[in-house]
């Protein structure tokens, strides 16, 4: 019996067939791990309160009670969350366009309350009350 991993199999057929439409992101820049690797070495050292992740941090993070994806299956602006760890387009941002991310990333930015922890090229990392508004 063959098992297919549909939705890689369909990520990988638009990156070669359109990749003018698939943003290209570099997952091994030092910078990039160091800004992630501190991000996740946080939340996993604080791990009170709801976090909004990057859907590639999830694993990562696993360890971890009430951890939600971006663009995740929680219904939007269902759920409070007390930390937002996300990489920056340019970054793995997958399931959430470009666009969207740098709409969202600005909307907790300019949160009341928001404590910004890593604002780099790379993530964004902050704490405060946070809403997915996919």
């Amino acid at each position: 019996m063959w098992v297919l991993n549909e939705s890689a199999l369909r990520r990988t057929w638009r990156a070669l067939a359109q990749p003018e439409s698939s943003p290209v992101y570099h997952p091994n820049t030092p910078q990039r791990l160091a800004s992630v690797g501190q991000g996740v070495k946080t939340l996993l050292e604080h791990p009170g309160g709801r976090a909004l992740l990057s859907g590639n941090l999830v694993a990562a993070l696993a360890a971890r009670d009430e951890i939600y994806a971006v663009g995740g299956p929680q219904p939007p602006g269902a759920l409070v969350c007390s930390w937002v760890l996300v990489e920056k387009p340019g970054g793995n941002i997958i399931p959430t366009p470009p666009e969207r991310m740098e709409e969202l990333i600005a909307r907790w930015r300019d949160s009341p309350g928001t404590r910004v922890l890593i604002d780099d090229a790379h993530v964004f990392f902050a704490q405060g009350a946070f809403v997915d508004g996919h």
